[in-house]
Protein backbone atom coordinates (compact mmCIF):
# COMPACT_ATOMS: atom_id res chain seq x y z
CA UNK A 1 0.00 0.00 0.00
CA UNK A 2 2.75 2.46 0.97
CA UNK A 3 4.69 1.73 -2.22
CA UNK A 4 1.57 2.24 -4.33
CA UNK A 5 0.84 5.59 -2.69
CA UNK A 6 4.47 6.64 -3.18
CA UNK A 7 4.31 5.85 -6.89
CA UNK A 8 1.07 7.77 -7.23
CA UNK A 9 2.56 10.81 -5.49
CA UNK A 10 6.06 10.59 -6.99
CA UNK A 11 6.18 8.59 -10.24
CA UNK A 12 9.65 7.17 -10.86
CA UNK A 13 9.58 6.66 -14.62
CA UNK A 14 7.78 7.57 -17.82
CA UNK A 15 5.57 4.49 -17.43
CA UNK A 16 4.67 5.53 -13.87
CA UNK A 17 3.83 9.00 -15.17
CA UNK A 18 1.41 7.50 -17.70
CA UNK A 19 -0.22 5.35 -15.02
CA UNK A 20 -0.55 8.34 -12.71
CA UNK A 21 -2.12 10.40 -15.49
CA UNK A 22 -4.66 7.66 -16.19
CA UNK A 23 -5.35 7.30 -12.45
CA UNK A 24 -5.94 11.05 -12.08
CA UNK A 25 -8.22 11.14 -15.11
CA UNK A 26 -10.36 8.25 -13.87
CA UNK A 27 -10.49 9.72 -10.36
CA UNK A 28 -11.72 13.02 -11.78
CA UNK A 29 -14.14 11.35 -14.20
CA UNK A 30 -15.70 9.13 -11.50
CA UNK A 31 -16.03 11.78 -8.80
CA UNK A 32 -19.57 12.43 -7.64
CA UNK A 33 -19.38 15.97 -8.92
CA UNK A 34 -18.38 15.07 -12.48
CA UNK A 35 -19.79 11.59 -12.98
CA UNK A 36 -23.23 12.49 -14.35
CA UNK A 37 -21.86 15.41 -16.36
CA UNK A 38 -19.23 13.17 -17.93
CA UNK A 39 -21.75 10.50 -18.89
CA UNK A 40 -24.11 13.04 -20.40
CA UNK A 41 -21.29 14.68 -22.34
CA UNK A 42 -20.01 11.35 -23.67
CA UNK A 43 -23.48 10.04 -24.52
CA UNK A 44 -24.80 13.37 -25.76
CA UNK A 45 -27.86 13.33 -23.49
CA UNK A 46 -29.46 15.90 -21.20
CA UNK A 47 -28.49 15.81 -17.50
CA UNK A 48 -32.13 15.74 -16.46
CA UNK A 49 -32.37 12.17 -17.75
CA UNK A 50 -30.01 10.97 -15.02
CA UNK A 51 -31.54 12.95 -12.18
CA UNK A 52 -33.84 10.10 -11.29
CA UNK A 53 -30.96 7.70 -10.70
CA UNK A 54 -28.87 7.34 -7.55
CA UNK A 55 -25.09 7.49 -7.86
CA UNK A 56 -24.81 3.86 -6.77
CA UNK A 57 -27.04 2.77 -9.65
CA UNK A 58 -24.91 4.70 -12.13
CA UNK A 59 -21.73 3.19 -10.73
CA UNK A 60 -23.19 -0.30 -11.03
CA UNK A 61 -24.07 0.38 -14.66
CA UNK A 62 -20.47 1.52 -15.30
CA UNK A 63 -19.19 -1.60 -13.51
CA UNK A 64 -21.32 -3.83 -15.73
CA UNK A 65 -19.99 -2.08 -18.84
CA UNK A 66 -16.39 -2.57 -17.71
CA UNK A 67 -16.96 -6.24 -16.87
CA UNK A 68 -18.52 -6.86 -20.27
CA UNK A 69 -15.49 -5.43 -22.04
CA UNK A 70 -13.83 -7.85 -24.46
CA UNK A 71 -10.06 -7.92 -24.90
CA UNK A 72 -8.56 -9.27 -28.11
CA UNK A 73 -5.15 -10.90 -27.63
CA UNK A 74 -3.06 -11.56 -30.72
CA UNK A 75 0.01 -13.74 -30.26
CA UNK A 76 2.70 -14.83 -32.69
CA UNK A 77 6.08 -16.48 -32.40
CA UNK A 78 7.35 -14.70 -35.51
CA UNK A 79 8.96 -11.32 -34.78
CA UNK A 80 8.37 -10.00 -38.29
CA UNK A 81 4.67 -10.89 -38.05
CA UNK A 82 4.54 -9.07 -34.71
CA UNK A 83 6.12 -5.98 -36.23
CA UNK A 84 3.67 -6.06 -39.12
CA UNK A 85 0.68 -6.33 -36.75
CA UNK A 86 2.08 -3.44 -34.74
CA UNK A 87 2.36 -1.32 -37.89
CA UNK A 88 -1.17 -2.23 -39.04
CA UNK A 89 -2.68 -1.32 -35.65
CA UNK A 90 -0.99 2.04 -35.80
CA UNK A 91 -2.33 2.59 -39.31
CA UNK A 92 -5.86 1.87 -38.05
CA UNK A 93 -5.80 4.82 -35.69
CA UNK A 94 -4.53 3.22 -32.49
CA UNK A 95 -2.39 5.90 -30.86
CA UNK A 96 1.15 4.73 -30.19
CA UNK A 97 4.01 6.81 -28.83
CA UNK A 98 6.71 7.87 -31.29
CA UNK A 99 9.39 5.91 -29.45
CA UNK A 100 7.28 2.73 -29.65
CA UNK A 101 6.93 3.16 -33.40
CA UNK A 102 10.64 3.86 -33.73
CA UNK A 103 11.51 0.74 -31.76
CA UNK A 104 9.19 -1.29 -33.97
CA UNK A 105 10.77 0.10 -37.13
CA UNK A 106 14.28 -0.59 -35.79
CA UNK A 107 13.44 -4.19 -35.01
CA UNK A 108 11.80 -4.68 -38.41
CA UNK A 109 15.25 -4.39 -39.96
CA UNK A 110 16.57 -7.30 -37.89
CA UNK A 111 16.20 -10.98 -38.80
CA UNK A 112 14.95 -13.44 -36.23
CA UNK A 113 18.37 -14.42 -34.91
CA UNK A 114 20.93 -13.34 -32.33
CA UNK A 115 20.87 -9.81 -33.76
CA UNK A 116 17.24 -9.41 -32.67
CA UNK A 117 18.10 -10.63 -29.19
CA UNK A 118 20.99 -8.18 -29.08
CA UNK A 119 18.66 -5.38 -30.12
CA UNK A 120 16.27 -6.19 -27.28
CA UNK A 121 19.20 -6.21 -24.87
CA UNK A 122 20.49 -2.84 -26.09
CA UNK A 123 17.06 -1.21 -25.95
CA UNK A 124 16.68 -2.46 -22.38
CA UNK A 125 20.11 -1.13 -21.45
CA UNK A 126 19.25 2.31 -22.79
CA UNK A 127 16.09 2.41 -20.68
CA UNK A 128 17.98 1.13 -17.64
CA UNK A 129 20.57 3.91 -17.99
CA UNK A 130 17.80 6.49 -17.67
CA UNK A 131 16.32 5.01 -14.50
CA UNK A 132 19.46 3.97 -12.66
CA UNK A 133 19.96 7.21 -10.72
CA UNK A 134 17.89 9.42 -8.44
CA UNK A 135 16.46 11.79 -11.08
CA UNK A 136 14.84 9.53 -13.67
CA UNK A 137 14.47 10.68 -17.24
CA UNK A 138 11.54 9.67 -19.43
CA UNK A 139 12.68 7.70 -22.48
CA UNK A 140 10.63 9.88 -24.80
CA UNK A 141 12.17 13.09 -23.46
CA UNK A 142 15.68 11.66 -23.72
CA UNK A 143 15.14 10.32 -27.23
CA UNK A 144 13.85 13.63 -28.54
CA UNK A 145 16.76 15.57 -27.00
CA UNK A 146 19.17 13.03 -28.48
CA UNK A 147 17.55 13.35 -31.91
CA UNK A 148 17.66 17.15 -31.73
CA UNK A 149 21.27 16.96 -30.58
CA UNK A 150 22.45 14.85 -33.51
CA UNK A 151 20.01 14.74 -36.39
CA UNK A 152 17.28 17.34 -36.75
CA UNK A 153 15.01 19.59 -34.71
CA UNK A 154 11.44 18.26 -34.92
CA UNK A 155 8.34 18.24 -32.74
CA UNK A 156 7.67 15.15 -30.64
CA UNK A 157 4.88 13.97 -32.94
CA UNK A 158 7.22 14.20 -35.95
CA UNK A 159 10.01 12.07 -34.46
CA UNK A 160 8.80 8.88 -36.12
CA UNK A 161 8.60 10.38 -39.59
CA UNK A 162 12.00 12.00 -39.12
CA UNK A 163 13.39 8.60 -38.13
CA UNK A 164 11.88 7.05 -41.28
CA UNK A 165 13.42 9.79 -43.42
CA UNK A 166 16.96 9.97 -42.06
CA UNK A 167 17.32 7.16 -39.51
CA UNK A 168 19.38 3.97 -39.84
CA UNK A 169 18.65 1.46 -42.57
CA UNK A 170 19.32 -2.27 -42.46
CA UNK A 171 20.69 -4.63 -39.82
CA UNK A 172 24.17 -3.18 -39.28
CA UNK A 173 23.07 0.46 -39.11
CA UNK A 174 20.21 -0.40 -36.77
CA UNK A 175 22.47 -2.23 -34.33
CA UNK A 176 25.03 0.59 -34.46
CA UNK A 177 22.23 3.07 -33.75
CA UNK A 178 21.09 1.06 -30.73
CA UNK A 179 24.63 0.85 -29.35
CA UNK A 180 24.96 4.61 -29.64
CA UNK A 181 21.56 5.02 -28.00
CA UNK A 182 22.89 3.21 -24.92
CA UNK A 183 25.95 5.47 -24.79
CA UNK A 184 23.86 8.61 -25.21
CA UNK A 185 21.38 7.47 -22.55
CA UNK A 186 24.29 7.11 -20.15
CA UNK A 187 25.51 10.64 -20.95
CA UNK A 188 21.97 11.96 -20.52
CA UNK A 189 21.76 10.32 -17.11
CA UNK A 190 25.08 11.94 -16.20
CA UNK A 191 23.69 15.35 -17.18
CA UNK A 192 20.70 14.90 -14.90
CA UNK A 193 22.61 13.21 -12.05
CA UNK A 194 26.30 14.14 -12.34
CA UNK A 195 28.67 12.41 -9.95
CA UNK A 196 32.39 12.82 -9.32
CA UNK A 197 32.98 9.22 -10.35
CA UNK A 198 31.62 10.02 -13.82
CA UNK A 199 34.76 12.07 -14.37
CA UNK A 200 37.29 9.82 -12.67
CA UNK A 201 37.01 11.76 -9.40
CA UNK A 202 39.28 14.36 -10.97
CA UNK A 203 39.10 17.66 -9.11
CA UNK A 204 39.30 19.73 -12.29
CA UNK A 205 35.83 18.46 -13.24
CA UNK A 206 34.13 19.35 -9.95
CA UNK A 207 32.95 22.73 -11.32
CA UNK A 208 31.40 20.92 -14.30
CA UNK A 209 29.21 18.91 -11.94
CA UNK A 210 27.93 22.13 -10.37
CA UNK A 211 27.30 23.78 -13.74
CA UNK A 212 25.13 20.86 -14.85
CA UNK A 213 23.26 20.74 -11.53
CA UNK A 214 22.55 24.46 -11.61
CA UNK A 215 21.31 24.41 -15.20
CA UNK A 216 19.06 21.39 -14.73
CA UNK A 217 17.91 21.55 -11.10
CA UNK A 218 18.35 25.15 -9.97
CA UNK A 219 17.34 26.96 -13.18
CA UNK A 220 15.22 24.24 -14.81
CA UNK A 221 16.63 24.83 -18.31
CA UNK A 222 16.02 21.40 -19.86
CA UNK A 223 16.82 22.69 -23.38
CA UNK A 224 20.45 22.98 -22.33
CA UNK A 225 20.63 19.17 -22.21
CA UNK A 226 20.63 19.16 -26.03
CA UNK A 227 23.88 21.12 -26.12
CA UNK A 228 25.41 19.41 -23.10
CA UNK A 229 24.80 15.99 -24.66
CA UNK A 230 26.81 17.01 -27.72
CA UNK A 231 29.56 18.49 -25.54
CA UNK A 232 29.94 15.29 -23.52
CA UNK A 233 29.95 13.28 -26.73
CA UNK A 234 32.77 15.48 -28.07
CA UNK A 235 34.66 14.93 -24.83
CA UNK A 236 34.21 11.17 -25.19
CA UNK A 237 35.71 11.41 -28.69
CA UNK A 238 38.64 13.41 -27.26
CA UNK A 239 37.78 16.42 -29.42
CA UNK A 240 37.35 18.83 -26.52
CA UNK A 241 39.60 19.30 -23.52
CA UNK A 242 38.62 19.94 -19.92
CA UNK A 243 39.36 23.68 -20.14
CA UNK A 244 37.12 24.33 -23.16
CA UNK A 245 34.39 22.03 -21.84
CA UNK A 246 34.27 23.78 -18.47
CA UNK A 247 34.40 27.24 -20.07
CA UNK A 248 31.46 26.44 -22.33
CA UNK A 249 29.36 24.97 -19.52
CA UNK A 250 30.15 27.90 -17.21
CA UNK A 251 29.10 30.29 -19.95
CA UNK A 252 25.78 28.45 -20.36
CA UNK A 253 25.25 28.41 -16.60
CA UNK A 254 25.83 32.15 -16.17
CA UNK A 255 23.87 33.03 -19.31
CA UNK A 256 20.76 31.16 -18.16
CA UNK A 257 21.13 32.56 -14.67
CA UNK A 258 20.98 36.08 -16.13
CA UNK A 259 18.49 35.44 -18.94
CA UNK A 260 16.01 33.06 -17.30
CA UNK A 261 16.36 33.28 -13.54
CA UNK A 262 16.98 37.01 -13.14
CA UNK A 263 15.36 38.65 -16.16
CA UNK A 264 12.66 36.01 -16.92
CA UNK A 265 12.96 36.49 -20.68
CA UNK A 266 11.40 34.27 -23.37
CA UNK A 267 13.07 30.88 -23.83
CA UNK A 268 11.60 29.71 -27.15
CA UNK A 269 14.85 30.45 -29.00
CA UNK A 270 17.00 28.01 -27.02
CA UNK A 271 15.80 24.72 -28.47
CA UNK A 272 16.49 25.62 -32.13
CA UNK A 273 19.70 27.39 -31.14
CA UNK A 274 21.06 24.50 -29.08
CA UNK A 275 19.96 21.94 -31.67
CA UNK A 276 21.81 23.79 -34.44
CA UNK A 277 24.92 24.07 -32.24
CA UNK A 278 24.83 20.41 -31.16
CA UNK A 279 24.40 19.02 -34.67
CA UNK A 280 27.25 21.18 -35.95
CA UNK A 281 29.49 20.16 -33.03
CA UNK A 282 28.88 16.45 -33.62
CA UNK A 283 29.92 16.81 -37.25
CA UNK A 284 33.36 18.13 -36.31
CA UNK A 285 36.28 15.75 -36.70
CA UNK A 286 39.13 17.82 -35.26
CA UNK A 287 39.74 20.13 -32.31
CA UNK A 288 40.03 23.20 -34.53
CA UNK A 289 36.50 22.71 -35.83
CA UNK A 290 35.24 22.17 -32.29
CA UNK A 291 36.81 25.45 -31.12
CA UNK A 292 35.17 27.35 -33.99
CA UNK A 293 31.80 25.81 -33.11
CA UNK A 294 32.18 26.73 -29.43
CA UNK A 295 33.07 30.27 -30.48
CA UNK A 296 29.85 30.41 -32.49
CA UNK A 297 27.78 29.43 -29.44
CA UNK A 298 29.57 32.02 -27.34
CA UNK A 299 28.73 34.75 -29.87
CA UNK A 300 25.10 33.62 -30.06
CA UNK A 301 24.55 33.62 -26.29
CA UNK A 302 26.42 36.91 -25.91
CA UNK A 303 24.04 38.44 -28.44
CA UNK A 304 21.06 37.27 -26.35
CA UNK A 305 22.52 38.40 -23.01
CA UNK A 306 20.35 41.01 -21.20
CA UNK A 307 21.88 44.47 -20.84
CA UNK A 308 23.13 45.74 -17.51
CA UNK A 309 20.08 47.87 -16.78
CA UNK A 310 17.66 44.97 -17.28
CA UNK A 311 19.84 42.62 -15.28
CA UNK A 312 20.30 44.94 -12.29
CA UNK A 313 16.58 45.73 -12.28
CA UNK A 314 15.66 42.03 -12.08
CA UNK A 315 18.50 41.34 -9.65
CA UNK A 316 17.18 43.90 -7.15
CA UNK A 317 13.88 42.02 -7.02
CA UNK A 318 15.53 38.85 -5.69
CA UNK A 319 14.60 37.80 -2.16
CA UNK A 320 15.45 35.01 0.22
CA UNK A 321 13.66 33.47 3.19
CA UNK A 322 14.39 30.42 5.31
CA UNK A 323 10.67 29.93 5.89
CA UNK A 324 8.67 27.43 3.88
CA UNK A 325 6.04 28.43 1.38
CA UNK A 326 8.13 31.09 -0.37
CA UNK A 327 8.60 30.92 -4.15
CA UNK A 328 11.21 28.18 -4.49
CA UNK A 329 12.51 29.29 -7.91
CA UNK A 330 13.30 32.77 -6.65
CA UNK A 331 14.84 31.31 -3.49
CA UNK A 332 17.15 29.05 -5.53
CA UNK A 333 18.22 31.97 -7.72
CA UNK A 334 19.05 34.13 -4.71
CA UNK A 335 20.85 31.25 -3.03
CA UNK A 336 22.89 30.84 -6.22
CA UNK A 337 23.83 34.54 -6.14
CA UNK A 338 25.16 34.41 -2.58
CA UNK A 339 27.07 31.19 -3.20
CA UNK A 340 28.52 32.43 -6.49
CA UNK A 341 29.72 35.79 -5.20
CA UNK A 342 31.23 34.19 -2.10
CA UNK A 343 33.05 31.56 -4.18
CA UNK A 344 34.45 34.16 -6.62
CA UNK A 345 35.65 36.45 -3.84
CA UNK A 346 37.19 33.45 -2.10
CA UNK A 347 38.96 32.39 -5.31
CA UNK A 348 37.11 29.06 -5.50
CA UNK A 349 35.92 27.31 -8.67
CA UNK A 350 33.08 25.61 -6.76
CA UNK A 351 30.67 26.66 -4.03
CA UNK A 352 31.97 26.74 -0.46
CA UNK A 353 31.09 23.65 1.57
CA UNK A 354 30.40 25.40 4.88
CA UNK A 355 28.44 28.38 3.55
CA UNK A 356 25.06 29.51 4.85
CA UNK A 357 22.97 32.47 3.71
CA UNK A 358 22.88 35.18 6.38
CA UNK A 359 20.30 37.96 6.74
CA UNK A 360 22.21 41.02 7.94
CA UNK A 361 19.08 42.67 9.33
CA UNK A 362 17.32 39.67 10.97
CA UNK A 363 14.54 38.04 8.99
CA UNK A 364 12.39 38.21 12.12
CA UNK A 365 12.58 42.02 12.17
CA UNK A 366 9.91 44.38 10.81
CA UNK A 367 12.28 45.94 8.26
CA UNK A 368 10.61 46.14 4.84
CA UNK A 369 13.78 45.12 3.00
CA UNK A 370 14.81 42.27 5.29
CA UNK A 371 14.30 39.61 2.58
CA UNK A 372 16.02 41.58 -0.20
CA UNK A 373 19.20 40.28 -1.81
CA UNK A 374 20.81 43.51 -0.63
CA UNK A 375 20.36 42.32 2.95
CA UNK A 376 22.12 39.00 2.38
CA UNK A 377 25.70 37.79 2.71
CA UNK A 378 27.60 34.51 3.00
CA UNK A 379 28.65 33.29 6.44
CA UNK A 380 30.13 30.09 7.82
CA UNK A 381 27.38 27.81 9.09
CA UNK A 382 28.93 27.48 12.56
CA UNK A 383 29.03 31.26 13.03
CA UNK A 384 25.53 31.66 11.62
CA UNK A 385 24.17 29.35 14.34
CA UNK A 386 25.84 31.44 17.05
CA UNK A 387 24.51 34.83 15.86
CA UNK A 388 20.91 33.61 15.56
CA UNK A 389 18.38 36.48 15.36
CA UNK A 390 20.44 39.02 17.26
CA UNK A 391 20.35 42.64 16.14
CA UNK A 392 22.92 43.68 13.54
CA UNK A 393 25.34 45.63 15.84
CA UNK A 394 25.65 42.55 18.04
CA UNK A 395 26.00 40.23 15.05
CA UNK A 396 28.73 42.35 13.48
CA UNK A 397 30.94 41.62 16.47
CA UNK A 398 30.55 37.92 15.77
CA UNK A 399 31.05 38.44 12.03
CA UNK A 400 34.68 39.36 12.73
CA UNK A 401 35.37 35.68 13.31
CA UNK A 402 34.54 34.92 9.67
CA UNK A 403 37.32 33.93 7.29
CA UNK A 404 35.29 34.88 4.22
CA UNK A 405 36.75 37.68 2.09
CA UNK A 406 33.28 38.99 1.31
CA UNK A 407 32.41 39.37 4.99
CA UNK A 408 35.69 41.18 5.69
CA UNK A 409 34.89 43.59 2.84
CA UNK A 410 31.44 44.21 4.27
CA UNK A 411 32.80 44.97 7.75
CA UNK A 412 35.33 47.40 6.34
CA UNK A 413 32.67 49.16 4.23
CA UNK A 414 29.71 49.50 6.62
CA UNK A 415 29.67 50.86 10.14
CA UNK A 416 25.92 51.42 9.99
CA UNK A 417 23.56 49.32 7.91
CA UNK A 418 19.85 50.01 7.80
CA UNK A 419 16.78 49.73 5.57
CA UNK A 420 18.04 52.54 3.34
CA UNK A 421 21.35 50.76 2.80
CA UNK A 422 19.76 47.59 1.48
CA UNK A 423 18.56 48.92 -1.89
CA UNK A 424 21.87 50.61 -2.65
CA UNK A 425 23.75 47.45 -1.75
CA UNK A 426 21.41 45.35 -3.93
CA UNK A 427 22.22 47.56 -6.93
CA UNK A 428 25.92 47.39 -6.13
CA UNK A 429 25.82 43.59 -5.90
CA UNK A 430 23.84 43.39 -9.16
CA UNK A 431 26.44 45.45 -11.02
CA UNK A 432 29.24 43.39 -9.52
CA UNK A 433 27.54 40.14 -10.52
CA UNK A 434 26.94 41.38 -14.07
CA UNK A 435 30.27 43.04 -14.79
CA UNK A 436 32.67 40.91 -12.75
CA UNK A 437 31.12 37.44 -12.99
CA UNK A 438 28.65 37.13 -15.89
CA UNK A 439 30.17 39.27 -18.66
CA UNK A 440 33.81 38.08 -18.38
CA UNK A 441 32.88 34.55 -19.60
CA UNK A 442 31.92 36.07 -22.97
CA UNK A 443 35.24 37.85 -23.53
Amino acid sequence: MAKREALISNPESEEDEAIKKAYDNFKKLLSGENLKKSICRIKGIDESILNGYEDIEILKAIRDEVLSTQVVLITTKDRQDANMIFEILNGKGVHLASVDLIKNKLFEALPVDSAADKAEELWGKAKAELTGRSNCAGFGTFYRHYWLSKYKRVKFDDLYQSFIDIGPKGKDESLAFLKELVDEAHLYSVIMNPQKSDFGNRKEYYPLIEYMQHLDEWFGVTQARIATLALLSAKKRNLIGAKDLLSCMQMMELFHFAYNSVCHMQSNKFEPGYSKFAIKLRKQTDKSGVKDTLKGLQETLHGWLPDETSFVSGFCELTYSKKRGINSNKIMTTKYVINKIAAVKQGHDTFLDDLSVEHLIPESSSCDARLSVGNLIALEGSINKDVGNAELPEKMLKYRESKYVWMKEFLSTYEDFDNGSVRKRAEKLGKYMYNEIVCPVFV
